[in-house]
């Protein structure tokens, strides 16, 4: 009996649009804006292909979307992994950090902060990936791996 109240509890606090998460204030940060990076290494017999895009906005929301594809060398075998993130409230930012949470008691996503961007170059490293400003939103939705012809992103 206990069990289902505690599920009930669960369920209708983490529906519950009273309960989100209330973001943090990022007006005038310089996170502020659109970011974007792609890249392209071998790796251990692997050709990996990257993108990854970052939109934060004045109101402390942020979209997300990563996309990994990697083939082999010799073409043989394939594989991609990906993550977006729907503009999440920043729960917190620090110089290290972005915690992303929609509300209590969901998934929190971290993302870590390797160089903070500065006035001279205007590039954000977030996850050991380096991003670059960008002036306008990309359409992400149609982001996927290529087929094993070595084109690796389309």
């Amino acid at each position: 009996m206990k069990y289902l109240m505690c599920l009930a509890l669960v369920i209708s606090v983490v529906g519950c649009d009273q309960f989100k998460i209330t973001p943090v204030d990022v007006t005038n940060q310089a996170i502020v804006g659109y970011w974007y990076g792609e890249k392209q290494v071998n790796e251990q017999g692997w050709q990996v292909w990257q993108r990854a895009y970052l939109h934060v906005r004045e109101d402390g929301y942020a979209y997300y979307h990563n996309l990994l594809c990697r083939q082999y060398i010799d073409g043989t075998g394939t594989n991609s992994s990906e993550l977006k993130l729907d503009y999440m409230p920043i729960k917190d930012l620090t110089p290290t950090t972005i915690l992303l949470q929609k509300y209590p008691m969901t998934p929190k996503f971290q993302l870590t902060i390797g160089r903070w961007p500065n006035s001279e170059d205007q590039a954000l490293q977030l996850d050991e990936f380096l991003l670059e400003r960008k002036t306008a939103s990309m359409e992400t939705n149609v982001w996927r791996c290529g087929e094993s012809d070595g084109e690796g992103l389309e």
